[in-house]
């Protein structure tokens, strides 16, 4: 048994079976992720406890997880209301982190659910836009989830660097975004975000983005494009480079 169906298990709710994702021909825990988010939000309006589920149906949080090494300290920035240091948390007993965003009802339902879960001793949450600074610390990973369309264009490369710059030598970037192509899928992002957020999404070019991380020496370590459900994913992993001992 996995860490992710662990953690489902441990939370006191059944373990869905894990699904195949056809795509790579492998066992998904996406399937596992859906009940463990089910059951970290039993509080706040029926609507935003079905869309943390559904969160974790369409987002590849499976693959963004093998990315963070056990015993990480963790930036999230746009974490919405906290459900990936939330299943973080529950996985891994040794993770801590912080997750900032402008929403303040978002920020709210992620301080209940880790309160409730007795994750506040590992994590916080702050309500902050993205326009000011980040937390002042150094992280082993920061993590980015769909983030980058939603800022204008002229922040982006800023807010990618300030970030970037919160991350530990040897430490890692976790970019995840919406993709422009195929069409169809790209059209259902689109459509999504009109529903949910009221705002027509802008795609980022993923080009832009590694420039401007090879432009801080960092390295993609892991590059992936990810259909789920009829959605499109980019998921890019960047190593920072070593510390330079002189």
């Amino acid at each position: 048994m996995d860490r992710i169906e662990g953690a489902a298990r441990t939370a006191g709710g059944p373990v869905v079976d894990s699904v195949l994702r056809a795509s790579h021909g492998l066992q998904s825990n996406y399937a596992a992720l859906h009940s463990l988010a089910s059951q970290l939000y039993t509080q706040g309006s029926l609507s935003s406890r079905v869309f943390q589920q559904l969160r974790a149906l369409i987002c590849p949080f499976d693959l963004l997880l093998s990315h963070v090494p056990a015993g990480s300290r963790v930036l999230d920035i746009g974490c919405g209301s906290g459900l990936f240091l939330g299943i973080l948390a529950a996985i891994d007993s040794s993770a801590s982190g912080i997750g900032c965003d402008a929403n303040g009802r978002s920020i709210a339902l992620a301080n209940a659910m880790t309160e409730r879960w007795g994750f506040d001793s590992r994590l916080r949450f702050v309500c902050l836009n993205l326009r000011n600074r980040l937390p002042m610390d150094v992280f082993d990973v920061v993590v980015a989830i769909d983030v980058l369309h939603h800022l204008s264009p002229s922040i982006r490369e800023a807010t990618v660097k300030e970030a970037a710059g919160r991350i530990r030598p040897g430490g890692v970037f976790i970019y995840k975004d919406m993709r422009a192509v195929p069409f169809w899928r790209a059209t259902a992002n689109r459509v999504h975000d009109l529903v949910v957020r009221g705002e027509l999404i802008r795609h980022v070019a993923l080009v832009e983005v590694e420039r401007w991380f090879k432009q801080l020496g960092f390295s993609a370590q892991y590059r992936e494009a990810v259909p789920r459900l009829w959605y499109a994913h980019e998921l890019v992993a960047f190593r920072a480079p070593p510390l330079r001992v002189a």
